[in-house]
């Protein structure tokens, strides 16, 4: 209840990791198979994307 309204789905699974607390099944098999989608270039696209500089402050 608290993190839908706030927080993407893709950071649920790290703000309750942080607080110690544990999603709900549904929700952290959700999270699970939405990891499992993710492109692992993804991260080092963007970067190159960006000449390695943030998007905001340059």
């Amino acid at each position: 209840m608290l993190l839908d309204p706030h927080f993407p789905p893709s950071h649920h699974g790290e703000l309750c990791e942080a607080a110690g607390l544990e999603l709900e099944p549904a929700q952290s098999e959700q999270l699970s198979a939405a990891h499992r989608q993710r492109d692992r270039r993804m991260r080092e696209l963007v970067q190159t994307a960006y000449e390695y500089r943030c998007a905001f402050c340059g």
